[in-house]
């Protein structure tokens, strides 16, 4: 069934996502497959909400609900199912909730969406505000934490999907499926498996053994980040295959009542998305804004990555509870628009909330309505970008925490350097997906696969660019040092050593002063070579520092070093009561970066342990060395951007059929956000406009015209084959259209 809320007019409500539309068929066409015919989950605008509490409701409110979806522009209406586990619809499964009368309040909605054109997608809760009764009734079947001191551990406010409650939901989906005309089904957070009775249980009969007890780990969501050496792997199997199992259960069922209805599957996220692969419709990861917004965006691509580009919702909350108080509009409108930029569809969560206060729903209704154009125009294509950022799994099983550091730190630098880029995962490598990327990122993978190796220089040796660091390729499955690292002899060099800091311990302590020589977290200073391309611009006299352990390295003969690491002034450093600071710096000792040609392709390695912000923090010009050498590794950019400031976010997508070229930029300048007293998510109290933008696109060809979405000409000049464009101004998100 057709679900159109409209065509596309040009009009004066884009007032934020830049997208840039250029008509060629020619340009970039290497980088660009074209795209499958997408299906109605992949674009959806969902307006998710549940039911008023302590009322009593006719069908009034259905109607009431459904013009609600309607005045935001969304095309999707995603409610609740049951509450407190008191069916919203004629159940002989379970008891009905008594606040509707004799209303079938879910077959009221599937008929009003069906007549609106909307789709509708019914959801179901695991936590007691969803089936408290249940818990009631069976008070064994809560999510357990794990047992502390032999005595059962913390219990938290779920109901785990491993005991008979499974078999419960099941036949809850299974009556709503074969009864109404539903467009999907979704289950609103998964609790696969603790540490209560039922689990101990199962994990009992299937090993033969008592359940391992990990005591730090957080049952909920399987997100302990927990390392592989500190986790069992019998206890991983089983958490997996609990969650496997539940999604297999809802897909057979599925299958046997109304085939083709979407399933949608909350807290499959980041690398479990991959549990989900062949089984789940779509993933919505429900991520949350914390300290700042980068990380959404990385969060939800990884989670993509590992679906293997399936589809992902995005969760932005409206409500700041569950109640009549919302965040301010302008920051869920950006929100909104942000999932959109990172491949997913973005789902608006109200919870109530505009029943009792409306405000901005205007404002909101006009970003679906901008959502929805984009969607229109970009049907059919495809992102565009230049570098591509490793994930590699086997790295981040060995140690969650700090390797996420390291790679949220590269994914930051690529962010803020506004370099066009994407992700990708090492099964993704071995399948031959770095055919379309100019230059690959690894920030160290000291686990990378051997097969992940090969295909990298497989595909350097081809022409592709490579950039790694630190540890890439360090370490064998058993964590034991490798002789000879993996693709070490792609950026020839020999290992020699693993250099670490100082520790405080180590250092003299002066017996009148009663302190040590200097203070701690020993840091060492850089320098760079001005005698090569990326490094000639940067001053060779200005040092940097770094903190952290790094390699000491041997480049063969044709690998050129661009920086040095330097000795400690051991001088200075034995000054005694001189020195209660610093380490100085000495003469240049080891290589900090090589570069190299190898087959068709440009290599660099660097040894420090940088990737994370906080080691580099001190130190822009490591930065901006990074910077250069993936230039300088991948070639020429498509996107220059002096003039844009680091916190605006920069997509490009690519319309083939349509030839069109689109460029999403989303405002990020909202700091700080403020996490309000006992929440977690933070607010976005204000967005700062940014006015008077330049910068310059290269597609290749020259523009006839260009124009805003209200039809305004936007200043722009051509000159060597660029488009310079002046941008007056961007608030949350903006939009130009350039024709050729």
């Amino acid at each position: 069934m057709p679900k159109n809320a409209g065509s596309f007019l040009w009009s004066n409500s884009f007032s934020a996502v830049l997208i840039i539309l250029f008509v060629n068929n020619n340009t970039l066409s290497a980088q660009i497959s074209k795209a499958d015919d997408k299906p109605w989950y992949e674009t959806a605008r969902v307006f998710y909400d549940w039911i008023r509490i302590g009322e009593d409701l006719d069908r009034d409110y259905a109607r009431h609900l459904v013009q609600k979806t309607r005045d935001l522009n969304c095309n999707t209406l995603a409610f609740c199912v049951s509450v407190y586990g008191y069916a919203l619809w004629d159940s002989e499964v379970s008891p009905k909730y008594d606040r509707i009368g004799k209303m079938d309040l879910i077959g009221e909605l599937a008929a009003l969406c069906k007549k609106n054109d909307l789709y509708f997608v019914p959801w179901w809760l695991g936590t007691s505000m969803g089936a408290g009764r249940v818990l009631e009734e069976h008070p064994g079947w809560i999510v357990h934490g794990p047992p502390v001191n032999g005595q059962p551990g913390r219990e938290f406010n779920y109901i785990c999907y491993n005991t008979p409650y499974r078999d419960l939901i099941y036949e809850e989906v299974r009556e709503v499926l074969t009864n109404y005309d539903v467009d999907g089904i979704y289950f609103d957070q998964l609790p696969g498996s603790c540490y209560c009775p039922s689990c101990q249980e199962k994990f009992k009969n299937l090993y033969g053994r008592s359940m391992p007890v990990v005591e730090d780990e957080f049952v909920l969501a399987f997100n302990h980040g927990i390392p592989a050496s500190r986790y069992p792997s019998s206890l991983n199997e089983f958490r997996e295959r609990s969650i496997k199992g539940f999604c297999a259960g809802i897909r057979k069922i599925i299958e046997e009542s109304q085939p083709g209805t979407a399933y949608v599957q909350n807290w499959i996220k980041n690398h479990h998305a991959r549990l989900g692969v062949g089984l789940v419709d779509v993933v919505l990861p429900e991520f949350y804004q914390r300290d700042d917004l980068v990380a959404l965006g990385m969060k939800h691509r990884i989670t993509k990555s590992y679906f293997e580009n399936g589809a992902i919702w995005g969760n932005v909350r409206h409500s700041v509870k569950h109640d009549a108080r919302h965040f301010p509009v302008k920051g869920t409108q950006m929100l909104l628009m942000d999932c959109v930029a990172n491949h997913s569809a973005p789902l608006m969560l109200d919870l109530c909330v505009m029943d009792f206060d409306a405000t901005g729903k205007e404002q909101l209704g006009q970003t679906f309505a901008d959502i929805e154009k984009f969607y229109d125009l970009n049907d059919g294509g495809k992102e565009v970008y230049y570098a591509t950022l490793l994930h590699s799994l086997p790295t981040y099983m060995q140690d969650p925490v700090e390797y996420m550091k390291d790679f949220e730190g590269i994914y930051r630098l690529l962010f803020e350097a506004h370099i066009p880029f994407n992700l990708i995962t090492e099964k993704g490598i071995q399948e031959g997906d770095l055919e379309k990327t100019r230059v690959l990122i690894v920030p160290s993978a000291a686990y990378l696969s051997e097969k992940a190796a090969e295909a990298i220089k497989s595909a350097v040796n081809q022409g592709m660019g490579l950039v790694a660091t630190h540890m890439t390729g360090y370490k064998e499955p058993n964590g034991s040092i490798r002789e000879k690292p993996i693709l070490s002899d792609v950026f020839g060099y020999e290992l020699l050593d693993i250099q670490t800091p100082f520790t405080t311990a180590t250092l003299f302590r002066h017996p009148d002063l009663k302190v040590s020589d200097i203070d701690r977290g020993y840091f060492y200073y850089a320098s760079t070579r001005p005698d090569h391309t990326i490094t000639a611009e940067m001053s060779e006299d200005a040092y940097f520092s770094f903190w952290g352990n790094f390699a000491a390295i041997k480049p063969v003969a044709d690998a050129t070093v661009i920086g040095d690491i330097h000795l400690p002034d051991h001088a200075r450093l034995s000054a005694g009561e001189y020195n209660r600071r610093g380490v100085f710096p000495g003469p240049a000792h080891w290589p900090l970066a090589i570069v190299r040609q190898y087959g068709k392709g440009k290599t660099a390695y660097f040894v420090p342990q940088a990737d994370e912000i906080e080691r580099r923090v001190y130190a822009p010009e490591y930065t901006s060395m990074l910077e250069r050498t993936i230039l300088w590794a991948g070639g020429p950019s498509i996107l220059e951007t002096p003039e844009i400031p680091p916190p605006v976010e920069i997509r490009i997508f690519h319309n083939l059929s349509k030839k069109l070229y689109t460029i999403l930029m989303i405002n990020h300048n909202t700091s700080p956000l403020v996490r309000g007293k006992h929440e977690g998510i933070g607010v976005i109290r204000y967005i700062v406009p940014h006015k008077n933008i330049e910068f310059t696109f290269s597609p290749g060809i020259i523009p006839a015209d260009i124009r805003d979405f209200d039809g305004n000409s936007v200043p722009f000049k051509i000159m060597d084959n660029k488009v310079h464009i002046n941008l007056p101004e961007l608030d949350l998100y903006e939009g130009i259209i350039i024709k050729y």
